[in-house]
């Protein structure tokens, strides 16, 4: 395996790792936050939009950078790759950019893995496609 494939699943990794930390932490500084201030808190509603928002466009760029390193099949790991980095970076923009300094509460969490999403992106391009028949022989 090649540098930049070493690189591409090693980040792509990373960024689903890094999405179901954040998921978690969000969702027990929510839970917290609820408690100390006596409101109801609705871990259903809750969950899922945590996994609509941060796990699975991070674990979509994971999925898409294992089958584009290791099992290089580069269309449909590529198309992953790119439509989860986009929704993550769009995400980051929309809301920390766009929200100001109220959204600016633990910005390193969600930073990290829009730098890994990233490098996942520009490493999937820097891989050279070698077709299978090379491989097989």
């Amino acid at each position: 395996m090649s540098i930049p494939r070493i690189v591409e699943l090693s980040a792509g990794l990373a960024t689903g790792m890094l999405g179901i930390i954040v998921a978690v932490t969000i969702f027990k500084d929510d839970f917290d936050i609820s408690r100390r201030l006596e409101n109801e808190f609705r871990p259903l509603r809750e969950l899922l939009i945590l996994l609509i928002f941060f796990t699975a466009p991070n674990l979509l760029v994971a999925i898409g950078a294992y089958f584009h390193a290791v099992r290089r099949d580069s269309g449909p790991g590529r198309l992953m790759i790119f439509f989860g980095s986009a929704f993550v970076v769009g995400l980051f923009l929309l809301f920390e950019i766009n929200a100001g300094y109220a959204a600016m509460y633990r910005i390193g969490l969600r930073f990290w893995p829009v730098v890994l999403t990233l490098i996942t992106a520009g490493s999937s391009f820097a891989v050279r496609g070698k077709s299978r028949r090379h491989n097989d022989a």
